[in-house]
This record gives structure tokens, sequence and C-alpha cells, in this order.
């Protein structure tokens, strides 16, 4: 089971294939999308699905479809938190049929989009003694790390998630398999690829890791960025909309829009470090708005007074919420 390769405070999902993952996802996009856009003030569909197989370089068609189903023998996604709105750690684990035709097809995949990406790299490394080929462009668009040894394979957007699970997968840590709480749930839904399209779980550790202080304070302050970012994209538009024409840097950005000395100052704090790409702001250490550098990639290791007093306020509204509820969750 692909549970064996999976870290116990992580979300985790087991497809019979990828087919079966892709047609989960474009059912959630129809139904809950809808629901969710209805209510939502949210300008446009976030296309979370394409954004995420685009940065792992995977390509999704009909003729993709039929050959993952033909290479693949069960797949498991698994992330260290659900914030996908923003960009997350997201990492798919395979359990192949046929090594070498993946491999041949993957690597012809990932030199397209290495080739229609704007600015795109590749380079070899090496993680927890293991080669992983990356691919990866400044805006974080394109990330993704590639790892394939015998009949298993694991595609990540995070070289610190390739990190955690290559451990697991030599047995340096203990996996989600091992948990008592996964073995009962397991047998209450067994494993069974012919009548199981997909598995869902979200183990005890993962919610607690999901409301814990570093990953709600860390995720403040990705918050934070993508607010900078936005502001920073309508100002890029507010400048094409007045002078026709886009912004070559910050620089010129600040000197088009600032009105008065008090606002230059304003839009040089907003600003700060971040770069002007077109319609786009980035900023070089975290990413675009929609691949902003995952929450593991950035551990807290001091909070200020203003972020412990918000998360304590957070701890007692969800005390409030959870105690009519338990975890962990199986579907």
């Amino acid at each position: 089971s692909l549970s064996q390769n999976a870290p116990p405070d992580w979300f985790y999902a087991h497809f019979s294939s990828l087919s079966r993952a892709l047609d989960l996802g474009d059912y959630l996009n129809q139904t809950g999308g809808a629901f969710y856009n209805r209510f939502s003030d949210a300008p446009v569909d976030t296309a979370l699905k394409k954004r995420i197989l685009g940065q792992l370089a995977i390509e999704e068609h009909k003729e993709a479809r039929i050959f993952y189903d033909s290479v693949i023998e069960e797949m498991a996604l698994v992330s260290s938190d659900f914030f996908f709105g923003m960009g997350t750690d997201v990492s798919l684990i395979f359990k192949l049929k046929a090594e070498n035709l993946f491999k041949s097809t993957i690597l012809s995949y990932r030199k397209r989009f290495l080739q229609q990406t704007a600015g795109a790299r590749e380079f070899l490394m090496t993680i927890e003694g293991k080669p992983v080929s990356a691919i990866f462009s400044p805006d974080m668009r394109l990330r993704s790390y590639l790892h394939i040894e015998g009949n298993s394979a694991i595609i990540s957007n995070s070289p610190a998630a390739m990190a955690r699970l290559l451990r697991i997968a030599q047995k340096k840590e203990s996996s989600l398999a091992a948990t008592d709480e996964f073995r009962y749930m397991r047998s209450v839904y067994r494993a069974d690829t012919e009548n199981e399209d997909g598995f869902v779980y979200f183990s005890d550790a993962f919610i607690r890791r999901l409301v814990s202080a570093e990953v709600r304070i860390s995720e403040a302050r990705r918050m934070e960025t993508a607010f900078r970012l936005a502001q920073a994209e309508k100002l890029i538009l507010l400048h094409q909309h007045v002078y026709g024409k886009l912004p070559g840097s910050s620089e010129e950005l600040i000197s088009g829009v600032a009105t008065d000395t008090e606002a230059e100052k304003n839009l040089r704090v907003l600003l700060k470090g971040f770069k002007v790409e077109g319609f786009r702001a980035l900023d070089p250490s975290m990413g675009s708005l929609g691949f902003l550098k995952p929450n593991l990639e950035s551990p807290v290791k001091m909070a200020s007074e203003r972020e412990a007093k918000g998360y304590r306020d957070f701890v007692e509204r969800y005390s409030n919420f959870w105690r009519e509820y338990f975890d962990p969750i199986g579907i």
C-alpha cells in the first residue's frame, strides 16, 4: 500500500488510477466549484487542478489519461496542509506497471513544459542521498521535482516534501500505514482496487498540524504576502490603463502611480523586494499569486506578539467549533 510511503501527519488521498483522481478533480470543479463560486466574492475561476498539474509538469488530456492508465497501477496524493488556493506542497506517489515507458513519457512532458515556460531551467540534485530531477521557473508556476526508482515514482512541487517522502521510503521515519488509527480505518474501509475509486484520509495528526501555531502563523504570513502581491498587480493594471503600457520595473511603477511623497513612501513599503514582470508581481523568495512557497518550506521560529494574539484568538474560535466533531476522517 502507498500509505507505507506517506507521512502520518499529512493529508492522504489514494486512487486506483490517476484518471480516477482527475475525474474527482473534474467533479469537484463542476459541482463544488460552482457552488463555491455562487457564494464567493472571487471574480474568476481559480483553475486549481490545472494550476497544480501545470506546476508539476503533468499533461492532462485524453491521450495522456490513456497513457497514465496503461503505466500506473495506483497513486496517492499527499500534502502537509490544505491551503491549495494560494499554492502549497503537493506530491504524487506512484506505483508503476511499466517503469521505462512512464519515465520516457514523463521526461518528454517535462521537456515541453521547460521549453514553454519563460525563465525555466532544469537541474539535477541529490535529496536524502537519492537523485532528483528538478525543473523550476522564478515565479514558481513551474516547480517540479521527480524521483523514479524501480516501480515507484514521486513527483512533488517541494524539495522539502520530497525529502520527507524519501526519508519515509528509506524507513528513516515511520509512515501513515504504521499508525493504529489508519489501520483501523482501513479495516472499516478495506482497500479494494476493483471497487474503490479513491480513499481520502484526514488523520488526527494532520488536523492537529493544520491548526498548530507553526502552520497558522506561517499561513498568515503567506496571506500577507499574497495581499501585497494582489495590490501590486492592481497598480500594474492602473499603470497600463493610464499610460497605455506596462511598467518595466518597480521604480517605474512607483513613479507612475504615486500622487505625492507620502504615497510614494507607502508604495515603496508595499513593493519592497518585489519584481514586476508583465501584468504580474513576483516576490523572488515567496513566488507569485497562486504559486506561493509552501508553509512546509517556511517554518516559524519566532512569532510577534500580534501573531501570538491572533493564534490565541483562533484557538478559542476553533475549540468552540470543533467540540461537536471528532477525527480522524475517512471518505
